[in-house]
């Protein structure tokens, strides 16, 4: 997913960020009641099974974040081909030496080759 996004992350990034917002908020949304139900359960003795719901709700979330990653790439890169905006990555190097060959990475306005201290400053409107 990762390389499909970078290949034009003034494109693709904002969309994927969002996606990936939304299942964290959905997530931090049911934390509430699922800690408040283990606690509960603790109080009333029931330690083992506060243990199980936890368990299983991390369980849940952490396969439904392998499933919508899979979402998403497939989704990009069905997108992205059928689209003909597919790159093959160009040379051996990953990063432009400085020759003016375009690179995929998510570096947006910044240089990869670059320290942070050196990089200009742009703002996004």
């Amino acid at each position: 997913m990762l390389y499909y996004t970078c290949s034009d992350p003034q494109a693709f990034l904002p969309i994927v960020q969002e996606m990936l917002h939304g299942f964290e908020n959905a997530s931090f949304a049911d934390i509430e009641w699922v800690e408040s139900s283990a606690q509960s359960l603790v109080k009333m003795g029931q330690r083992e099974n506060a243990i199980e719901l936890l368990t299983f709700f991390a369980h849940s979330r952490a396969d439904k974040a392998l499933a919508l990653g899979n979402t998403m790439a497939e989704t990009l890169e069905s997108y992205i081909k059928l689209t003909s905006r597919f790159r093959y990555p160009q040379g051996s190097r990953i990063n432009d030496p400085g020759l003016g060959a375009e690179t995929v990475n998510c570096l947006v306005g910044w240089d990869p080759d670059q320290p942070a201290d050196k990089q200009k400053l742009r703002r996004r409107h």
